[in-house]
């Protein structure tokens, strides 16, 4: 490979990824990939997390024959501290060349000047997203991942096409001002209305046939007693129940005399029944 860095007498290549922050797929198959062809084959591949995230990179670690190390989450930085372990041991054993680290953390700042100092020629993979802006300067070369999931998403299906509506008729030339609809007005409980009794009427005054009819003794000539009298007017419905029969008979002077004139005891017919026989 005419650009491949030159590994000869060296350890090979090293790929150490830390799947808490390089979790996605695409992104260590497109991190790989740039990797072989720029340096050559990488021997070492390593992806560092706890359970959970590498559950997420299990397919890709299969298909590209990469080790999993697997760590109980203790705290944060858990899996920095691993893979920094890992990788110092790397290059006391094997001295690798070229490291490349798939992450953007700076975390590892300190580890990535400690190889340099030995000579490893370090190269940092990491998504766009996550690349700390302050990590440039400690690597020798930084690429920043778009994985094709994120990069060129699926086109959205076209929409089925929908039946042309009607056209609405035209608007008429004069912009018609919209009024709001009345508001309803607030119920109002309806007043009880109150049932006024048709005013009483006086009944009737019965004519003097009538009397006379009632009370048999006064057309015979007789004095009647006004309590016998009135008696027979109650009973015969010419009267009312509080109704005086001394009123009544006052009402025809020319027709009865009452005596004694101050408190009548006794009425008498005197026989003038042409003078208002039918009142």
């Amino acid at each position: 490979m005419s650009d491949a860095f030159s590994t000869q007498g060296r350890g090979g290549i090293a790929l150490l990824i830390d799947a808490d922050n390089l979790s996605s797929p695409e992104a260590v198959e497109e991190a790989l990939r740039k990797l072989t062809e720029l340096c050559g084959p990488v021997a070492i591949r390593r992806a560092y997390g706890s359970a959970d995230n590498l559950k997420g990179l299990a397919g890709v670690m299969r298909d590209l024959a990469i080790r999993p190390i697997v760590h109980d989450p203790l705290g944060k930085n858990t899996t920095d501290m691993l893979l920094a372990v890992d990788a110092l041991d790397l290059w006391y054993q094997c001295a690798p060349a070229v490291m490349a680290i798939g992450t953007g953390d700076a975390d590892f700042a300190p580890l990535a000047l400690r190889l340099r100092e030995r000579g490893v020629r370090l190269i940092c993979f990491s998504l766009q997203n996550k690349l700390s802006p302050d990590i440039r300067s400690y690597y020798d070369q930084v690429f920043t991942l778009r994985p094709k999931s994120s990069a060129e998403p699926l086109a959205a299906p076209a929409p089925q096409a929908k039946p042309a509506a009607a056209k609405p008729a035209p608007a008429a030339t004069v912009k018609a001002t919209a009024k709001p609809e009345p508001k309803p007005e607030p119920s109002v409980k309806a007043k009880e209305t109150k049932v006024v009794p048709p005013a009483r009427t006086s009944p009737p005054v019965p004519n003097v046939t009538a009397i006379l009819g009632a009370i048999p003794g006064l057309q015979a000539g007789q004095a009647v007693a006004i309590r016998d009298a009135g008696r027979l007017l109650h009973d015969a419905e010419l009267l009312g129940k509080k109704a005086s029969s001394v009123r009544l008979f006052k009402k025809h002077p020319a027709q009865f005399e009452l005596t004694p004139d101050a408190k009548p005891s006794h009425v008498r017919y005197l026989g003038n029944l042409s003078l208002n026989g039918k009142a």
